[in-house]
């Protein structure tokens, strides 16, 4: 059983909803003692201080394909082209006049409308939040509420199943007793921010990588995902005197699933395939005998310590996009005395 009043007096509120059905969405509202999803379910009651006000929450899921649910906010498209993008929009609606002007009442779905349909703009008004991709399970949280002249900050708790990221719109529906707030903003768990004068902001997410160590040369275990040959680098010091360097060879692995209709939303993640530091001679060189042999997009960077003037050293840099296939050469990695230069070589296996 969840409370729906912490200790403190903060809104915490919990939310479950499903996947969007036709026509419209699922989802409960929150209320005191365990969530139901009646016809219409009776608002959490709060006792607010002056700048905590009360809130009753509900939530609808959008799966792709499914009707915008309010104006000028996210459609249900599945994620960016990228796949990694997260999409985040928060409005305010004060009266009921814009409700029915900016709500698409099919996407609400039942619940959501008997929601709307009792709220009394002229006691309250509706911030609507919206996250996606995000969990068809959500299971939220509204940990605070803090209103401060025309401005109302709200933090968001995310307690959704495995933190999922699927290719639905969670729309988290709020309705704030008193006037309606000038500005709206939203603070996550995660650190996420964003306000209502931002419109639909798009946040891309860096890949995850690994540091786990691979075998060398680096395969896939499916044979068909690799080339015959694995693929080597050399590294030389055209440079005049001693060199270190430091070289990072790295795997853009790409989730199967990116490629079905509709494409899933987990992403992609980077392979530590080399890591290599060392120090050159002029004239100098290291060979790393066959790195990779799995078909796809590498990159490899390399760093150097080159003399500078007055005996001092500075940092050089270079990087090269490497792409394994059947007709990939190997790689060259030179040092210069004012850059680091990488290559790849024709391939000469014939």
């Amino acid at each position: 059983m969840r409370r729906g009043v912490l200790a403190t007096a903060l809104a915490a509120i919990a939310l479950f909803g499903g996947c969007l059905g036709a026509p419209g969405g699922t989802g409960t509202t929150t209320r005191e003692g365990p969530p139901t999803t009646g016809d219409t379910p009776p608002p959490t009651s709060t006792t607010p201080r002056p700048s905590q006000p009360a809130v009753d929450v509900h939530v609808v899921d959008s799966n792709p394909g499914k009707p915008r649910l309010i104006e000028g906010g996210i459609a249900a498209t599945g994620p960016g082209d990228d796949g990694v993008s997260a999409r985040y929009y928060v409005t305010t609606v004060p009266t009921r006049s814009e409700a029915e002007a900016r709500f698409d009442r099919r996407a609400l779905g039942p619940d959501g409308l008997d929601f709307l349909d009792a709220t009394d703009f002229s006691e309250a008004s509706l911030v609507v939040v919206q996250i996606s991709p995000h969990s068809s399970v959500p299971d939220h949280r509204v940990e605070s509420v803090h209103r401060e002249d025309g401005s109302l900050a709200l933090a968001l708790n995310d307690s959704s199943p495995g933190r999922t990221d699927d290719v639905t719109v969670e729309t988290v529906l709020v309705r704030v007793d008193g006037p309606a707030p000038e500005l709206v903003t939203i603070t996550t768990d995660d650190g996420v921010s964003w306000s209502s004068a931002e419109g639909v902001v798009t946040r891309t997410a860096a890949p995850p990588t690994t540091d786990e160590p691979v075998d060398l040369p680096y395969r896939s275990t499916d044979p068909a995902e690799n080339v015959g040959a694995a693929r080597s680098l050399v590294v030389e010091n055209a440079a005049n005197d001693t060199v270190g360097y430091d070289l990072e060879v790295e795997y853009l692995e790409v989730p199967e699933c990116r490629a079905e209709t509709p494409p899933c939303s987990v992403p992609a993640r980077e392979v530590g395939v080399l890591r290599a530091a060392g120090k050159l001679p002029a004239g100098g060189s290291e060979r790393f005998a066959e790195v990779a042999a799995r078909r796809g997009d590498y990159t490899v960077a390399g760093t150097a310590e080159v003399p500078g003037p007055n005996g001092s050293l500075r940092t050089v840099r270079g990087s090269l996009d490497w792409t394994i296939d059947e007709d990939a050469g190997d790689v060259q990695v030179r040092i210069l005395g004012d850059g680091v230069q990488i290559v790849e070589r024709e391939d000469e296996r014939g």
